[in-house]
């Protein structure tokens, strides 16, 4: 098998990196995880969905 893997890399030009990136993955998804709910945040209060805790009293004091 790594020699199908050596000759694949070979004609291709490629490389298939041997080092364990689930570090830098894990933080990339938790940095995307974040942005997503800002992201899902802002569109409520685009489409007012997050208003139902707001109240009439509240409405007129602003």
């Amino acid at each position: 098998m790594e020699q199908i893997i050596e000759r694949y890399q070979k004609v291709t030009g490629t490389c298939i990196p041997e080092h364990d990136n689930r570090e830098h993955l894990y933080n990339e998804l938790a940095v995307l995880r974040k942005e997503t709910r800002r992201l899902q945040l802002r569109m409520r209060r685009y489409t007012g969905e997050d208003m139902s805790s707001y109240t009439i009293r509240r409405a007129r004091s602003t």
